[in-house]
């Protein structure tokens, strides 16, 4: 998937992201519902099961193109609240590089000022069992 993203606008990399995302959620098998106006979720999943799950999903692109260093940072809303039903996806853009978080996890990896996940080495590691692990968002 090694896609060169250079000189692209923020925002255009976000909806990539969200758009390899939403593929990666049809060919796992859940129907996939998208908003026409964004509000507090990027979209809704309606599992095996027929559960209904709500996604955030939050994309980087894994290299900074001014530094070359790799990005590690994920922002969350301020008013993030954790439920049962509320999953988020950081996923790096362009690569098949994903973490798929319930929410309530999502909340204990977030830093000191409460809005930021840092997927550094040590936060890898713990979150090792998430990658690319879109399995947990059907519990059957």
């Amino acid at each position: 998937m090694g896609i060169k993203l250079r000189g692209e606008p923020t925002a255009v990399r976000g909806i990539r992201g969200a758009l390899e995302v939403y593929g990666r959620l049809l060919d796992s098998g859940f129907e996939v519902y998208v908003p026409v106006m964004y509000i507090r979720h990027d979209c809704v999943i309606i599992t095996k099961s027929s559960e209904h799950i709500d996604i955030e999903i939050k994309s980087r692109s894994p290299v900074s193109e001014n530094t070359g260093k790799p990005h590690t940072m994920f922002l969350l809303r301020k008013d993030f609240k954790p439920r049962d039903d509320f999953f988020v996806i950081l996923h790096y853009v362009g690569t098949d590089e994903s973490w798929i978080l319930p929410s309530k996890v999502a909340k204990q990896c977030l830093s000191k000022g409460g809005d930021r996940i840092i997927i550094g080495k040590v936060m890898k590691e713990k979150l090792r069992q998430y990658k690319n692990a879109y399995h947990l968002l059907d519990k059957n």
